[in-house]
């Protein structure tokens, strides 16, 4: 049976499942097995994650063809926010477009992917998708 999980990834956890160095990865957090990552992410970024068994439900969350615009909110100053929404990311792109503006990011959260928020996660919950939520989710993606 496919299994689908929201997560909120903590800060400076890595989004794999294991580190050479030491590190906290989702291992430490996600206790069920043979679930993985939908994408990759920065270390020090905090966001929603989506994990899960179903690999081709994984390709379309990824792959550039189908993916979703996705919202991400940037603190670059204590009080002030910048909202960017991507419909596909590069490695450390945002950090490297706000750095060239003179606002250098100081933290980035993630908050939704499609029609999933990261709602009232806390950093390092999880939660099951719903049926609606999954079904909400393949029809995004185009996919049945």
């Amino acid at each position: 049976m496919n299994k689908y999980l929201a997560f909120n990834k903590p800060f400076e956890v890595l989004p794999k499942l294991s580190d050479h160095s030491g590190r906290k990865t989702l291992k430490d957090f996600i206790p069920i097995k043979g679930v993985y990552a939908a994408g990759r992410l920065d270390y020090r970024s905090e966001c929603l994650l989506i994990l899960s068994n179903d690999g081709p439900m994984i390709q379309r969350l990824t792959h550039p063809r189908y993916c979703q615009p996705t919202k991400s909110d940037r603190d670059y100053h204590p009080t002030s926010w910048l909202k960017i929404t991507l419909h596909e990311g590069k490695k450390n792109q945002i950090r490297r477009m706000t750095s060239a503006v003179g606002f250098p990011m100081l933290r980035s959260i993630r908050v939704s992917i499609g029609s999933i928020e990261l709602g009232s996660l806390y950093p390092g919950e999880l939660r099951f998708l719903s049926n609606t939520e999954i079904s909400q989710l393949k029809q995004e993606l185009d996919f049945g």
